[in-house]
């Protein structure tokens, strides 16, 4: 059984890890980085190349229960920071990265020394890979908060949300999109052989191709991102279920199909679904084929 763990010859790993995101997504690759940022603001190469940094993800001055907040990337340019999230969790993120934005404006402010020359203004990017909360069940939507001036609604803002529903752009085409929606294709792209044909018109992604390729074919990184994954569904289903899967049996049962069943939408191995919740492969297949 021990094939499952290795990804069929044209697969690639979905990006639904805050593992293989920071992998993807950091300092080292800047190619890519900025090819992100000129999506996001529609800029031109020549705008945006040797103009962009990766910041500490790490937040600061947050209270003492905070201490070892992240967000899963922060871009800074001269006037603004870009902080993007990757979202499985079924409840609480929006609120939760909002603040962490707003945290990350004010202390470029104190960092700053002057509340009055100078304006940072912040883009918040939600990727959202789950459906459970039908307040994030959209293709895209755009919040804009702070003080517009009349005619100026969509320049003059203090932090502009971008809230993207991941699924939306599954099955779609990537040329059907432009700016942000390619970078939400992006990440929702399940073949080597797809993403060859977007690194043939987007050259920054060269060396986004070649990492993906490398590290799907590794056979250990691939348990470890189907693990994390695992652990973060399972935390969020008991979450969801209000704590029973360490709780009373009644329902236990229920609870642990709904598991089987989430995780195998998520593309996650037989063995390592069976794994997960102490069961054979052979049980976990029957309860997938009698859904």
């Amino acid at each position: 059984m021990r094939q499952e763990y290795i990804l069929k010859e044209d697969e690639i790993l979905e990006i639904k890890s805050d593992r293989l995101f920071h992998d993807m997504f950091n300092e080292h690759e800047m190619d890519t980085i900025e090819w992100t940022v000129m999506m996001i603001l529609g800029k031109s190469y020549e705008e945006i190349h040797g103009n962009v940094k990766v910041g500490n993800i790490r937040l600061t001055n947050m209270s003492k229960d905070d201490k070892e907040k992240y967000v899963d990337l922060l871009v800074n340019l001269s006037d603004k920071k870009i902080i993007i999230e990757l979202n499985n969790n079924y409840e609480g993120s929006f609120l939760r990265n909002t603040l962490y934005a707003l945290n990350i404006i004010n202390n470029s402010y104190i960092d700053s020394g002057n509340y009055y020359d100078e304006k940072i203004q912040g883009i918040l990017v939600n990727l959202n890979w789950h459906k459970l909360n039908n307040k994030l069940n959209y293709s895209k939507k755009e919040i804009v908060y702070g003080y517009p001036k009349e005619g100026e609604e969509n320049r003059d803002y203090l932090l502009k949300i971008i809230n993207i529903n991941l699924d939306y752009y599954s099955d779609k085409c990537y040329n059907e999109f432009d700016g942000v929606d390619k970078l939400s294709k992006l990440l929702t792209i399940k073949s080597k052989s797809e993403l060859k044909d977007v690194v043939s018109n987007e050259k920054l992604l060269d060396n986004y191709y070649h990492k993906m390729n490398r590290l799907s074919k590794d056979k250990e990184y691939c348990r470890m991102v189907w693990d994390e994954r695992i652990d973060e569904k399972l935390r969020n289903i008991d979450a969801y279920n209000g704590g029973k899967m360490e709780g009373m049996e009644k329902g236990k049962e229920e609870i642990k199909k709904e598991i089987i069943l989430s995780l195998k939408e998520n593309n996650i191995p037989l063995d390592v679904i069976a794994k997960s919740v102490k069961l054979s492969v052979k049980e976990v297949r029957k309860i997938i084929d009698e859904k």
